[in-house]
């Protein structure tokens, strides 16, 4: 994906040589990219197209697979350090290829072995830009949770440790009343 590559028609004669010169017309059957009049194409998405050079009433394809930049990173973002057992708690995911560019349109499943934590989701797609959102309702029972991330080529466990809370009081403002 976001990648560019040179397809190449040629007319042969009946003499088995290449005909210079002639112009070959080119179309894209699909959305995941776009090819131009110099068979340059460019995948713009994940997906399948078919390639086609046509010239008067022959023509020739080819079926093109765009896969998605690899996710090489999963970092992470927290709205909260601190999280209540029981609670909710919303996460922020960037997934980054190996140059540390975004994998954008990559799926990541996310499941946790913790008994008691309900997730929003079980599977993420990332934007364009490698983001994603899902929210963690974690255990009532303190301790470690475990949310794990995987995508084909890396896992990401995300632990949490749920606290219990053992009291809690109303601390007046001075001034307040």
């Amino acid at each position: 994906m976001g990648e560019t590559v040179t397809f190449k028609a040629a007319a042969i004669s009946k003499k088995n040589k290449e005909m210079p010169g002639v112009k070959v017309y080119w179309t894209v059957d699909g959305k995941a990219g776009l090819i131009d009049e110099k068979g340059r194409f460019a995948a713009k998405i994940p997906g399948n197209v078919v390639v086609k050079a046509t010239l008067g009433y022959l023509s020739a394809e080819a079926r093109v697979t765009i896969k998605p930049i690899e996710v090489a990173q999963i970092h992470v973002l927290l709205d909260k350090d601190k999280v209540p057992a029981g609670t909710s708690t919303h996460l922020k995911i960037n997934g980054l290829s190996k140059d540390e560019t975004p994998a954008g349109l990559n799926r990541i499943s996310v499941s946790s072995s913790t008994e008691g934590v309900v997730l929003s989701t079980e599977e993420l797609t990332l934007n364009q830009q490698g983001e994603a959102e899902f929210d963690v309702i974690l255990s009532s029972t303190p301790g470690l949770n475990v949310v794990v991330l995987k995508t084909s080529e890396i896992t990401k466990k995300l632990k949490y440790w749920a606290s219990f809370i053992r009291r809690f009081t109303f601390i007046p403002q001075k001034g307040a009343l």
